[in-house]
This record gives C-alpha cells, sequence and structure tokens, in this order.
C-alpha cells in the first residue's frame, strides 16, 4: 500500500501539463503554414514578428541554421514554450483546454468547462484555456491599433496553440473512478515505457529537438503528399468559422479512438478493480506507436492550414466569424461501469491504419496470452489487452 501510494504521489507531483508537440513539432506546424501564405503575406509576417519583444534575445538563430526567415518562423510556433522561464511572459494554462475526455466509473472531479472569454482579458491575463486563449490573440493580431509588440507576440501564441489544440492530450483528461478522480492531467499521470509518460510520449509523435535538414524534410514529405492539397479543401470547408473548440472536439474523439486504446484503457480498468497494485509502465505495441504516428502528421498537416487561415487574418483584419461561444460539453462521454467505447463523431480527415483488435489478456510477467473464456482474463496482477497473436497461449484455456 506503501509503495502504491508512494508511486501515485510521484506521477502527481510530475504530472504538470508538459509541452504539446516538441520543439520539432511546433516548428512543423508554423512552417506547413507559413508556407501556403503568399509572399506579400509571408514577408508581412515576418516584418510583424520582428516587433517581439524578445525578438533578439529568441529568435536568433545557431550559426549553422541557413534559411534565418524559415527558423525564425518555427520559433514563433515554439517560443510559448520558451517562454515557460520567463515569468513575464508565461502562461502554464493557456496550453490546454479543461474538461473530460472519457469518464470512467461515477465518483470523478470532472471541472466546469470554460466559458467564452472574459471581456476584460488581455495578453497578461493569466487564467485562460485554449480556446479562450485563441479568441484573444486573433483579437490582439488583427487589431492595428493594438501595439507592434503585442501583435507579435499574438502572433506566436497562435502558432503555439492552434498546434496545441491538435495535440490529442492537450483537449482533455480521462477520469477514473479511484485512480483518477481528478483526472489524468492531460496523460501525464500514466506510466510508459517508451516516455516517462503517456503525454511526453504523443509530443514526441512530430520530432524533438528542432534540426534545419530533418525539419526541412519532414515538411516536404507531408506536404507533397497526394493527398495534402485536398485535405487543405476539406479542413476549410468544413469549418467556416475557425472555431477552436471543434479542433479541441476533433482532438478528445482522436484521442478516445487512438491515444485511449484498450492498451491504456485494459490497465486502467485493473488497476480501478486493484488499488493496491503499483501502475507499471505500459508497454505499447508498434501498431499503437504507429498509428499514434500517422495520426499525429494528419493532425499536424490539419493545423498548417488553419494556422495559416488565422495568420492571413490577422495580417488583413477578420473576415471570418471569430466568435467562440460559450457551449455544453457534449465531448465528456461517461462510460459508467460498462466501460463501452463511444461511437466516433470526428469531423477530422485523418484516417490511421486501424490497430488489431485487442480481444485477449497478456500476462506481463510470463508472456502467456488468455482469452476471454479463461479464469486469468483481466485477472493477473500485472497485464494488457493484447491481440490474439501476442505472446504464448495459454495451456488451460489455448489463448
Amino acid at each position: 500500500m506503501i509503495y502504491r501510494i508512494a508511486i501515485f504521489l510521484i506521477l502527481i507531483s510530475q504530472a504538470n501539463y508538459s509541452h504539446a508537440w516538441s520543439e520539432s513539432g511546433h516548428h512543423l506546424v508554423a512552417l506547413l503554414a507559413f508556407d501556403q501564405l503568399n509572399p506579400d503575406e509571408q514577408k508581412q509576417l515576418l516584418e510583424m514578428l520582428t516587433a517581439h519583444p524578445r525578438y533578439q534575445e529568441d529568435f536568433t538563430p545557431p550559426p549553422k541554421v541557413r534559411d534565418i526567415d524559415r527558423f525564425r518562423v518555427g520559433t514563433a510556433g515554439y517560443w510559448p514554450d520558451i517562454a515557460r522561464s520567463q515569468p513575464k511572459y508565461n502562461r502554464p494554462t493557456w496550453h490546454y483546454q479543461l474538461g473530460a475526455t472519457l469518464k470512467l466509473g461515477f465518483y470523478v472531479n470532472v471541472p466546469e468547462t470554460p466559458g467564452p472569454l472574459p471581456q476584460a482579458a488581455t495578453l497578461k491575463t493569466q487564467k485562460l484555456y485554449i480556446a479562450q486563449a485563441v479568441e484573444l490573440c486573433r483579437k490582439v493580431m488583427a487589431d492595428t491599433t493594438s501595439p507592434s509588440s503585442d501583435r507579435a507576440i499574438a502572433l506566436c501564441w497562435l502558432a503555439h496553440l492552434v498546434g496545441d489544440a491538435h495535440q490529442p492530450c492537450h483537449a482533455g483528461s480521462l477520469y477514473a473512478e479511484r485512480l483518477f478522480p481528478d483526472g489524468d492531467r492531460g496523460a501525464n499521470s500514466i506510466p510508459c515505457k517508451q516516455k516517462n509518460n503517456m503525454h511526453a510520449l504523443w509530443d514526441a509523435f512530430l520530432g524533438e529537438g528542432f534540426d534545419e535538414g530533418t525539419m526541412n524534410r519532414r515538411v516536404k514529405w507531408i506536404s507533397s503528399k497526394p493527398d495534402y492539397e485536398a485535405l487543405g479543401k476539406d479542413v476549410l470547408a468544413r469549418e467556416r468559422t475557425l472555431d477552436p473548440l471543434t479542433w479541441l472536439e476533433e482532438s478528445r474523439e482522436a484521442s478516445r479512438e487512438y491515444a485511449y486504446t484498450p492498451e491504456v484503457l485494459g490497465p486502467i480498468k485493473a488497476m480501478m478493480k486493484s488499488p493496491l497494485e503499483p501502475f507499471l509502465p505500459i508497454d505499447f505495441s508498434e501498431t499503437y506507436l504507429q498509428q499514434a504516428g500517422n495520426l499525429s502528421q494528419h493532425r499536424a498537416a490539419e493545423a498548417g492550414v488553419r494556422l495559416a487561415e488565422v495568420w492571413r487574418e490577422g495580417l488583413t483584419g477578420p473576415s471570418l466569424n471569430t466568435k467562440t461561444d460559450a457551449k455544453s460539453d457534449s465531448s465528456e462521454y461517461d462510460f459508467g461501469d460498462g466501460f463501452e467505447p463511444a461511437v466516433s463523431r470526428s469531423r477530422s480527415t485523418h484516417q490511421p491504419p486501424k490497430a488489431a483488435a485487442l480481444t485477449h489478456w497478456l500476462n506481463i510477467n510470463t508472456n502467456v496470452r488468455h482469452n476471454s473464456d479463461c479464469k486469468n482474463f483481466e485477472n493477473t496482477k500485472h497485464g494488457r489487452l493484447c491481440s490474439p497473436n501476442e505472446g504464448k497461449p495459454c495451456g488451460i484455456c489455448g489463448g
């Protein structure tokens, strides 16, 4: 019991929301958007960025960078994470959205959905969340009477927040009775073998540190895909208001389908039944990792399309309906005791390959597979759901 509590407290102490997409991911989204602007718009954007109060300190490229302008555009997308070490500009809650992606059980404490942008909010306001912060920064960037330094800061925050809103783990949390009654903090509290936690794993799917050559190849690879242009047209045709609540809802639906898969829900379900057991790090399958990587690329492409429109609006003035209404949060799915999967209503265009059905139970300690009729199904101390081909078949049930 002491060990179980200690592990849980360690996880909670480390469970502040980590950076959405790593440095590479935010550079990628910003550059995909920049490439969709025309030359005049690109020039305006670069000129606006020069007014940033931290331009010299934070936007000066390393000596070996060849394309300085593109480095600065990518850094604009990453800058709010740089600002985490700058109290004057750090806005911790802006990076994520409150609410439930999933609810397991009944006795959980889901916070209220953030309402509309407070009328008095400014760039100095601390307690805002993604959708509110996006609305604020759109207004500031498009307002020609705002100080040029504020417009440059808003430009960077928009690049960052549009990316954040498309990272599934930043759109909400999993709430599980007894295990995560206050939420898993965007999967920061779920340990895994590939990274310190599941959130950090998702952050890294678009790459981690910045490298100019690698970044150029990733941008070219995504933008040269045959369906890239069609994806952009479809995204804009489906959404005429550039509503961040739409992006967040898509991310929650993607999270339910591709992040909180049975590989995650299986151990969590077992933990809810046996709260005294330590939460062992999840060892994600290659199928999970491949799907998550594919999904992340699709979400980055969609984010790039939307960011280009948001930036264009900030350069030329609002041309779309920018109002973000307070809505009831229909994405808070309550699975109750049945753990039934929700029907996906995703409006996103991502279609990663489907995973193999996880219909069996794998005892991690013995690598033995049990079918659903076996007495050991979901009943070993350390295990997870698996496909019919993983591990060794049980000698009793035949696996």
